[in-house]
């Protein structure tokens, strides 16, 4: 499991809403739930594998924050 560390400030639902809304965006909830509790930040493991017929790996830097 891959943990998200993060120092930025908490984001609230309206202010998710107004930016999605200045943006024409529309995130999938389950990103607007990340969003909600991380608001972006960077993974404890920079390498995480992804599961599959073969291992595979992908580098993770960083999530951006709205």
């Amino acid at each position: 499991m891959v943990r998200i560390k993060s120092n930025n400030p908490k984001l609230t639902l309206k202010e998710l809403v107004t930016f999605e809304s200045k943006n024409n965006v529309n995130f999938p909830n389950d990103y607007k739930e990340f969003l909600l509790e991380h608001n972006g930040g960077y993974p404890d493991k920079s390498i995480v594998k992804i599961r599959g017929n073969e291992e595979q790996y992908e580098s993770i830097r960083n999530v951006f924050m709205v």
